[in-house]
């Protein structure tokens, strides 16, 4: 299938008629269209999924509303509604090696509270009114309407794929519908109604009447089933919806200092505890300063100080020492002149004595300086060598401290600067807390919804054990062999060889997927060694990712780009497995991604995922060296341009 060309008339912000050709030429699959954020780019998207699957598609912003009400709001606001809007896509497909054109053309309009819906199919330039009848049937045999999302889908929202309950969910609704699962899964159906059908031939009245009540009761719930199934995937579709919206919200509410505003209070109370360290920290330094701890300032004074007072006190020391000898000279001189046999060496004597005195003093001729007492040197060296040292160390310490304060307390003051106001960040805050609790009511809605789901599988699955049993004990009774119980037996049989068939054929698929999936994981990744394999359990279709080393690699270790990337393998693998030509069409494709990734997928995927890729991007997204890098693979480029209030309009070209 490879769309040839679309028309939009009346339709959301589209007034008028709106055309663009889509057909891709050999070697440049994609059609790229630029267009702002509420330009129209996802109502483009909602055209195609409109136009294929009327009250089944599976649009972006339909919510519970009724398929007529949805309708009737995609008229656009200045047109009469009388007048209605009108979408048709051209496209083509081969069949049995024969090409073949279809139009598709849906148009509606009200007719006093009613919305009057047409739908016709042309093929090759005729109405087929049996294929116009029976489209459903046909488009759900080609591309279902539960998948479409795998080939029409937003690029900022792909990520959740990359979890373990929802990329399970995807492979399990795409190998059903994609392989042809969901065939045996209709025949074994069929064959449990065929089953039941006999089984309830052969009752009497009473087993008859309970047999159809359990019929009753199992029909309901399939019906119940299937309307909280479509309603399910109405709410994942808007729950991923209002996650984009909360992400757009938490960007524009940081970027506004709404995160900072959140933190006001911290960091006022940060900012108060560093002042209180500092004031501490400044006590601290004063009451150092009213010890000896200023004597650093003029320790070298304080050194020769100290030198002195020790010259000083050597000086009183050789002076008492002088006069100690002085003494003791007199005494023996008086002593040996009493003896007259001495007096021929008393001379000598006391001349050699005096010598003596004069050598032990010539140092100390010097005058005393300070004149202070000898505990003052003492008391010097205490305070130098002692006192001061750990003095030294402890202010060292608090300076430390002081700058490091210091530094956080100038960032703190910084943040605080950058605090907005209360009105300033009041509206974004009111927005983003709405897009939360919106998020939280629908995920609580859909959690709800998957219960009743659980539920009724449950109860089901009661009612048909029921059944059986209801069936079996007639039988037992004693029921002749005839051919209601042959072909009860054979439908047994059938309905066992259908179980292990499918078992068979989903294993095949799943290593099939696990070869493709993994291959397009390292072609988009281009790192190395990230991922030794890539396993996916047949029975649960969870994906189990294995590292370099063989070990389990949960999903939550990868970054967000790196999500982002193995969503879109997941995707492209499923593309390649189908074996089938589809087109794909992806709102803003680059998303979230960091610039080595957008290149990964600008260089490596685009081009490749598909014989025609429609890209409908922002300002932010393909422009640049990705534009460059993409442009020889692109046939058309569109770019949406507004006109007034709210009217878009379609024209070929790009961004400038």
């Amino acid at each position: 299938m490879i769309f040839d060309e679309i028309v939009m008339e009346n339709f959301g912000v589209y007034a008028g008629r709106q055309t663009a050709i889509l057909t891709p030429s050999r070697g440049k699959p994609i059609i790229l269209v630029g267009g702002l954020n509420g330009w129209g780019k996802t109502t483009l998207l909602d055209a195609l999924q409109i136009v294929l699957y009327g009250k089944r598609a599976r649009t972006s912003n339909r919510g519970r509303r009724s398929y007529d009400a949805y309708l009737r709001e995609c008229i656009h606001r200045e047109v009469n509604p009388d007048e209605g809007a009108k979408l048709e896509l051209i496209f083509h497909r081969y069949i049995e090696g024969k090409k073949q054109g279809f139009v598709l053309s849906r148009s509606w309009r009200t007719v006093g509270k009613e919305v009057v819906e047409s739908f016709d199919v042309s093929v090759d330039g005729l109405l087929d009114r049996a294929l116009t009848d029976n489209w459903d049937e046909f488009i759900e045999s080609y591309l279902p309407s539960e998948i479409s999302h795998l080939f029409f889908f937003d690029g900022e929202q792909i990520e959740n794929l990359a979890h373990t309950d929802k990329s399970a969910e995807i492979l399990r609704t795409a190998v059903s519908a994609l392989f042809g699962m969901d065939l045996i899964d209709r025949l074994e159906a069929d064959l449990k109604v065929l089953e039941r059908r006999k089984k309830a031939e052969v009752l009497d009245n009473k087993s008859k009447l309970e047999f159809e009540r359990l019929q009753f009761e199992l029909n309901n719930i399939d019906k119940e089933q299937e309307a909280i199934a479509n309603k399910a995937g109405t709410l994942r579709v808007l729950c991923d919806k209002l996650t984009s919206k909360v992400l757009v919200c938490e960007k524009s509410f940081q970027r506004e200092g709404g995160e900072i505003f959140v933190r006001r209070g911290a960091l006022e109370e940060r900012f108060n505890s560093l002042k209180g360290v500092e004031a501490r920290l400044n006590r601290e330094l004063r009451d150092l300063a009213s010890t000896v701890m200023p004597l650093n300032l003029i320790r070298n004074l304080l050194l020769k100080l100290r030198d002195q007072a020790i010259g000083d006190e050597q000086l009183r020391n050789a002076r008492i020492l002088s006069d100690v000898l002085l003494q003791r000279d007199t005494e023996i001189i008086e002593k040996m002149s009493c003896f007259p046999e001495c007096a021929n060496a008393l001379e000598t004597i006391t001349v050699l004595l005096a010598e003596d005195r004069a050598r032990r003093t010539e140092s100390f001729n010097a005058n005393e300086i300070l004149g202070w007492g000898s505990e003052f040197a003492g008391k010097l060296s205490i305070i130098l060598d002692n006192e001061l040292p750990v003095l030294d160390r402890r202010v060292e310490l608090l300076l430390s401290e002081s700058e490091s304060v210091a530094v956080q307390l100038e960032s703190v003051e910084k943040d605080l600067a950058r605090v907005p106001s209360s009105e300033q960040i009041a509206e974004l805050q009111a927005l983003l807390d709405e897009a939360r609790r919106s998020r939280a009511d629908k995920q609580a809605e859909l959690e709800a919804t998957i219960a009743r789901m659980a539920q009724l599988k449950i109860a089901r699955n009661e009612l048909e054990l029921r059944l059986e049993r209801v069936g079996r004990l007639k039988l037992e009774e004693g029921v002749a062999v005839n051919d209601k119980e042959r072909i009860l037996r054979h439908a047994k049989r059938s309905r066992e060889t259908l179980a292990k068939l499918k078992r068979n054929l989903v294993a095949k698929r799943c290593a099939l997927l696990e070869s493709l999936i993994f291959s397009s994981f390292e072609n988009l990744l281009r790192k190395e060694q990230l991922l030794s394999r890539l396993g996916i359990d047949p029975d649960s279709f969870e994906i189990t990712l294995y590292d370099k080393f063989g070990n389990n690699l949960p999903f939550d270790r990868l970054s967000a780009g790196e999500r982002q990337l193995l969503a879109t393998a997941i995707l492209w693998g499923l593309a390649r497995a189908s074996g089938r030509v589809l087109p794909m069409l992806i709102d803003t494709p680059l998303g979230r991604l960091d610039s080595s990734h957008r290149l990964n997928l600008v260089d490596h995927y685009f081009p490749a995922a598909a014989p025609q890729i429609m890209l409908l991007s922002t300002d932010e997204e393909i422009v640049g060296r990705y534009y460059e890098k993409l442009s020889p693979h692109v046939c058309h480029e569109y770019v949406l341009r507004q006109h007034g209030s709210n009217k878009t309009k379609l024209e070929k070209g790009y961004f400038q």
